[in-house]
C-alpha cells in the first residue's frame, strides 16, 4: 500500500504493466476533467486528437504533463490548450532534448472553460500509442539542502548550519 508503483494485468496485454500510484482521481477516456486528474488515453486512429474540457480560474497556473516515451510507448505526444473558440493559446512538444514527453505550464488569461488537446506529432494512429496525462494546479514549493551530511557538535559552543533553499513554481 505504500509503494509508488503498482502492477496491473489486462487480458490483451502481454504480461503485467507497472503504473504509478496517484493520490487523485484517475479515469480513462474522459471528455471533461476536474483538476487534479490523471487520464489514460490511446491514439488508435490516424489523425486522432483526444480533447479534454476543464474549468480554469484567471491567473491560477496549471501544469499538464504527458508520459508516454518515459513509460516505454512510441507516442510522440503534443499538447495544446484551446480557448472557447477552438483557437490554440498554448502548446508544448518535448520537454527537453533528453525528455521526450511534453510538459505545459498554462496560466489562464480569464475565468472559463478551456480544452486540452492531445495528439501524436506525426498524426499516427496505433494501439501502442498510449499516454498518461496528468493535469494539476501548480503549487509553490521548495527544497532544502545542507552543505554536509554530518556535523560535529562541541559542548558549550554555538553551531551554525547553512541551509540552501531552492524555490519552485
Amino acid at each position: 500500500p505504500d509503494e509508488p508503483l503498482v502492477w496491473v494485468w489486462r487480458p490483451e496485454a502481454a504480461g503485467g504493466l507497472v503504473v504509478p500510484r496517484v493520490s487523485h482521481a484517475t479515469v480513462t477516456g474522459a471528455a471533461e476533467i476536474a483538476l487534479p486528474m490523471t487520464v489514460s488515453g490511446r491514439l488508435a486512429r490516424i489523425g486522432q486528437v483526444d480533447l479534454y474540457s476543464f474549468a480554469a480560474t484567471k491567473d491560477k497556473k496549471l501544469r499538464f504533463k504527458v508520459a508516454a516515451k518515459s513509460l516505454g510507448y512510441p507516442t510522440d505526444a503534443v499538447i495544446m490548450v484551446l480557448d472557447k473558440d477552438g483557437k490554440s493559446i498554448a502548446e508544448a512538444d518535448d520537454a527537453s532534448r533528453d525528455d521526450r514527453d511534453p510538459v505545459l505550464d498554462f496560466t489562464p488569461p480569464a475565468d472559463g472553460r478551456y480544452t486540452l488537446a492531445v495528439r501524436d506529432l506525426a498524426n499516427r494512429g496505433d494501439l501502442r500509442l498510449v499516454y498518461r496525462l496528468t493535469a494539476e494546479p501548480v503549487e509553490p514549493d521548495c527544497s532544502l539542502t545542507l552543505a554536509a551530511d554530518s556535523f560535529v557538535i562541541e559542548k558549550g559552543k554555538p553551531m551554525e548550519i547553512a541551509v540552501n533553499v531552492a524555490a519552485r513554481d
